[in-house]
């Protein structure tokens, strides 16, 4: 993954193009080119990142009561409100919540939109870039320096620009609070004459409106750090200073500069690398890092055109590709119901099922419904009197109970389900020999055949065949009650 900061310092571009592999970051190119050249390289390939100036964004650190960040970001619109005095609808905020040591700190970084819009515009007349990311100055110093020395956490850095000067103070590794003096080394080097050897600048030769320039650079230094001190409650507190930007270490510009605010900082720290390029550099590590502490304000209405032609692709890309499963699902579906219908149909034929038209909905209702109809006397116990209860049966009749009057008994089972006619029911057949004297008993003993409590099933044929004293019964049994 690359990224190209680029900062605009007046006719001025410096640009740094870093790579970052796996954990290891490293500056692929470091350039700097005139504004006003016809031929001037930008790559816009790489993702483009700018800076807002310090002056540019509003710093707010509120400390919230509570240690969940669903919380915090709930009570974060009032806060921000209750703390700015910018319209919401006419300003972007970048809040960062921290929670460490059961305490939650929200960072709010915020600049308006016309600010934002006026610096998008200026990159595109001057140097036809649209950047992908937005960050800001006093952050891309934060950066830098820690990049260089991993191990500071508070520390004051000045940026010596062509126009302007950056003072920052980074406390916990954030930006805490910073300002924009609207002076730079371009302002003090235009006093000079033509061919003054900058070995020269303090000598007794120098011009006095560059001593009259540089006072009054110092002064504004020295009147910032005072300001910033304070405001961050530091005047108990000696920091580092970080010297970034144009100073010349070999020249006594630098000691000079930073002679006014003495009693703040512990030592200068002034051979850093590639210093000149400290806030492309930074810009381009913010973009890298991509954490909590990462700020873009390219958001919402401002997202860059070349992130609005990605997502662009990316809904193409996601639409074809929901077509596709459509498509494919209805397919398939279309395909197993093909392959459910032609399973119907033979699982019609099979249950002798002549209902064949009609919907699919249709067909296994019917199905249904036949299938319950033919498995009503489906069973495998004996659903019909067995042989020892038509026995018994006929051994406690009241006509056949006297005497031994049955000289004959046959039982036939006459039906039954099998594998091969599973939906087959029990069906049995009773032949009876008997032997009566009377004929009036033997008349009443048919009569009993056709009453409820009988065991014959009078809806079935019954035959009585007489031979002078001996008569010959057959009858096919009831169904049990519940079959």
């Amino acid at each position: 993954m690359s990224f190209l900061g680029l900062e605009l310092d007046s006719d001025m571009v410096f640009s740094a193009t870093l790579r970052k592999r796996k954990e290891k970051t490293e500056i692929v190119q470091l350039q700097t080119q005139k504004v006003d050249v016809k031929k001037l390289y930008i790559s816009k390939e790489i993702p483009i990142v700018s800076g807002l100036l310090a002056e540019d964004i509003i710093v707010k650190h509120l400390a919230l009561k509570t240690t969940k960040r669903r919380e915090a970001l709930k009570t974060l619109p009032y806060q921000i409100t209750a703390n700015c005095f910018l319209k919401s609808e006419e300003s972007i905020t970048l809040p960062i919540i921290e929670i460490k040591n059961n305490l939650t700190t929200t960072h709010c970084y915020t600049t308006t939109k016309r600010l934002l819009q006026n610096h998008l515009q200026k990159f595109q007349t001057t140097l036809s870039v649209d950047p992908d990311k937005v960050s800001c100055y006093a952050a891309a110093l934060t950066r830098y320096i820690q990049w260089v020395d991993s191990q500071v956490e508070d520390s004051f850095i000045l940026h010596i620009g062509l126009d302007t000067c950056t003072c920052v103070v980074m406390l916990k590794k954030y930006p805490w609070i910073f300002h924009t003096i609207s002076l730079g080394i371009k302002h003090l080097l235009e006093t000079l004459p033509i061919g003054f050897q900058e070995k020269d600048l303090f000598s007794v030769s120098q011009p006095p409106i560059f001593l009259k320039k540089a006072e009054q650079l110092r002064s504004s230094i020295a009147k910032t750090f005072y300001s910033l001190v304070k405001e961050a409650n530091l005047e108990n507190k000696q920091l580092p200073l970080y010297l970034t930007g144009h100073g010349n270490t070999s020249l006594p510009l630098e000691e000079f500069l930073t002679t006014g605010f003495l009693e703040y900082y512990t030592s200068v720290i002034s051979h850093l690398p590639d210093k000149k390029y400290a806030i492309s550099i930074g810009l381009a590590l913010d973009a890298l890092k991509s954490d909590i502490q990462s700020l873009q304000f390219r958001q919402n209405d401002f997202i860059s055109s070349k992130q609005i032609r990605k997502l662009g692709l990316a809904c193409f890309f996601y639409l074809l590709f929901s077509l596709f499963l459509t498509c494919s699902v209805w397919g398939y579906g279309k395909y197993k119901n093909n392959q459910l219908k032609e399973h119907l149909e033979n699982l019609c034929l099979m249950k002798d099922c002549t209902f064949t038209h009609g919907s699919l909905s249709d067909k296994i209702t019917h199905l249904q419904n036949s299938s319950l109809q033919k498995n009503k006397y489906l069973s495998y116990t004996l659903s019909v009197p067995s042989v020892v209860e038509t026995i018994h049966w006929l051994s406690t009749h009241p006509l056949l109970a006297k005497k031994e009057l049955i000289e004959g008994f046959q039982y036939e089972l006459l039906s039954y389900p099998h594998i091969d006619h599973m939906q087959d029911s029990y069906r049995a057949k009773v032949i009876l020999q008997l032997h009566f004297t009377s004929s009036a008993d033997a008349k009443e003993f048919l009569d009993s055949l056709f009453k409820k409590e009988s065991l014959a099933n009078s809806k079935e044929p019954i035959t009585w065949v007489a031979d002078t004293e001996k008569y010959t019964a057959s009858f096919y049994l009831k169904q049990k009650k519940g079959r």
